[in-house]
């Protein structure tokens, strides 16, 4: 048996913790603008703690901005979590207001290498590039968190796709992917990664749709996959993938 790797997918909608239902949206849109807590941060970093983790891939989270009380998310989440090595890749900054982006925790040292800028209209998305070692391998870490709408979505997992073939290292491709049918996923499953079997994350609160993804390359593969529905931090329950490496 190959060493192991635990790495979890999480969007932490910026700490503002919409728990209950869709009417909470009402309730927590506030959040969205204005200064608040990092309350749902802090048990996302205990999550992340108590799993033993080699890393987490990160989804709408605020490296520090008006609305989050100058708190960086990521780096509590690091300094919580126990995963002390991060890298933030920004995807929407308004002023002082909003600093919003990918990022990526582990235990092992992470290196920026690229936020790929994907394709569309409205809210800027992006393919956040990162390295690091895990199970003793130079693995490329991608993340994304992609549109709400489909026709936008179609181009950016088509330039996500173009991205991943490029070259043939030990990759791991990540994110919240917010498709509406398994079949958007059609052009990544051509591409060298298997995608691992995934689970219903979103909403929290009565999970039946599958938006979070962890796709691997030849060099692992997937031991387990775990949603956990008592973990309500966010609009999404976190997902965790046991990888294991093949020689």
């Amino acid at each position: 048996m190959g060493e192991r790797v635990r790495i979890a997918v999480c969007n932490l909608q910026n700490g503002v913790g919409t728990i209950r239902g869709y009417w909470h949206y009402l309730v927590t849109a506030w959040k969205y603008r204005l200064p608040h807590d990092c309350r749902y941060i802090e048990q996302a970093g205990d999550f992340l703690r108590d799993e033993t983790l080699d890393a987490a891939a990160l989804c709408e989270v605020d490296a520090g901005s008006r609305r989050t009380r100058w708190i960086d998310q990521v780096e509590l989440l690091a300094q919580r979590s126990g995963l002390t090595h991060s890298a933030f890749f920004p995807t929407r900054v308004v002023g002082a207001r909003v600093n919003q982006g990918n990022a990526v925790c582990a235990r092992t040292p992470v290196r920026i290498v690229r936020n790929h800028p994907l394709p569309g209209v409205g809210e800027p998305r992006f393919l956040s590039e990162a390295e690091l070692t895990l199970a003793g391998l130079r693995v490329r870490l991608l993340v994304t968190h992609l549109s709400l709408e489909r026709t936008l979505r179609v181009p950016q997992i088509h330039h996500i796709a173009e991205i991943v073939d490029r070259n043939q290292d030990p990759t791991i491709l990540t994110g919240d992917f917010n498709i509406s049918e398994e079949a958007e996923l059609r052009l990544l499953d051509e591409t060298h990664l298997e995608r691992a079997a995934s689970a219903p994350t979103f909403p929290a609160w009565g999970p039946t749709r599958y938006l979070d993804h962890v796709f691997v390359s030849r060099h692992f593969t997937v031991a387990n996959v775990y949603s956990y529905d008592d973990k309500l931090f966010s609009d999404h329950l976190p997902l965790v993938v046991e990888l294991e490496r093949q020689d």
